[in-house]
Parts: structure tokens; sequence; C-alpha cells
């Protein structure tokens, strides 16, 4: 097997270190022209999180391996990675995120737990948008504790479903709303319906998905979503709903 460049090498620890551990270490290969044993040492000990120093361990003998390239080059070269890597984070971070059997292939994140921090996450205004919903008194927990800290609540949901009768809790400091055409027949059979299930933070944060607000959704059934920080998505999705409330495409909740 063919060992890892060293550029490679370079991209992945910027890619898995904190920005601040990357500093550390371009820092210290700053003041050193080639690798030597003791230097090496030292490289791996400055990591003191065990899967990190193996990252740091792996960027020495790749670096080792090269004995050509100076420190301070490898510092640079690593620096500006990590900036590179810390900004594509901050314009937008996407995980997957699961309800159902779990694998040891891959690892998602638990619906429920994504869908609270969302909710914790808002600093001004939350949307939660369900087509049902009932039994969910950790949500509904955390959406109390946010509207404390002065957040504006915005639920919106599917009457034929009386998702309401979950929020009940949040009467006085949630705003619920409807979509008036949800249930209207269709000339095929079948009626339309509000199907959207999705949370939105603010501006900045998204949790987009097939799981209603429910505790078998959340726990037990096989869900699919996407949890967006960052980027334009939340962004476009936050004014999205906005615009459908201001021309009254959603409308609020009778009683």
């Amino acid at each position: 097997m063919t060992a890892p460049r060293l550029d490679q090498v370079i991209a992945e620890v910027a890619r898995t270190l904190p920005l601040e551990q990357v500093e550390v270490i371009a820092s210290f290969l700053g003041f050193h022209g080639v690798p030597t044993e003791t230097t090496l040492i030292r490289l791996r000990q400055l990591v003191p999180n065990p899967s990190f120093g193996t990252q740091a361990a792996a960027l020495g003998r790749a670096w080792s391996d090269g004995t050509d390239v100076s420190g301070a080059t490898v510092a640079l070269a690593l620096r500006a990675t990590g900036l590179a890597v810390e900004r594509a984070r901050d314009e937008e971070r996407i995980a997957t995120v699961w309800t159902g059997p779990t694998t040891k292939a891959v690892r998602l994140r638990q619906t429920l737990g994504v869908l609270l921090q969302v909710v914790k996450a808002s600093r001004e205004r939350l949307v939660v948008v369900s087509f049902a919903a009932y039994k969910v008194p950790q949500v509904v927990e955390a959406m109390l504790a946010t509207a404390e800290r002065g957040v504006k609540i915005t639920v919106v949901i599917d009457e034929a479903t009386d998702a309401g009768k979950a929020f009940t809790s949040l009467k006085s400091v949630a705003d619920l709303y409807r979509w008036p055409a949800a249930g209207t027949a269709l000339p095929t059979g079948g009626t339309i319906r509000m199907h959207v299930k999705a949370a939105v933070a603010d501006d900045h944060t998204a949790l987009v998905g097939s799981a209603n607000l429910t505790g078998q959704a959340l726990s037990q059934n096989m869900e699919l979503g996407l949890l967006v920080e960052g980027g334009e998505i939340p962004r476009r999705l936050d004014a999205h709903f906005k615009a459908l409330i201001a021309s009254e495409v959603l409308v609020p909740v009778d009683g």
C-alpha cells in the first residue's frame, strides 16, 4: 500500500482537528527546518486527544518521507488548509439525520437529538412545521424553555391530524398556523395536505426530513433527514416561511 502523500495528510489533519489545534501544530512546525526523531515525538505529544494524536503522528511520518520540505512550509500549508476548512464549515455544514436501525458502517445523528439541538439553537425565532404531532413531551418542553428566552415561536400544522393538540401548553407563547388549502378535494381523488416536516432556527440552522413530530417517528420509525448549519438553505427557508405568513398563504389557527 502506498503511503499517503504529505499534501493528503495535511488536508486530512486540517479537516479532522479543531482549528486551534491546527494552529498549535503549525506554530510548532514553524520553528523546525527538517524532521528529526525528537521533533516527531514532540509533534505527537502536542495533541492530548489520542485520536487526534494519531493524525499528528501521520503528519510527522508524511513530513519525514519528504525531507526536502521545511517545517515552515508544512506549517503554512496546514494553516491555509485549516482556515479554508473552517470557512467552508461556517458557510454550510450538512449532517445526515436518522431514526431506525443503525449500522457500524456509517455513523448517523439521531432525529430526536438533532431536533432538540435546532430548538435550542434558536436565538430570536423558531419555525417548526409538521403534518402530524403528538406524544413529544421532550420537544414541547424544549420549546417552552426556548420561549422563556424570548424566542418567537411559529408552529405550522395540518389541522386534519389534530396536531394542534400537541402544542396546547404552547398556546400562550407560540403562534400556530395552518394552510387553508389543506383538505381540498382533488378532481382525481384524494385531498391536498400540508405535509412538510422541518424546523428552522433563526436563519442559520435547519432540519428537513421525513419524520413527523410524533414519538413514533422520532424513536421507532425508519426516517431520514438532513441537518443544515450555515449557508443559504436556512436563510431561504426562514425567508420563505416569513413570506408565506405575510402573504396569508399560511393563516392563524382559530382558537
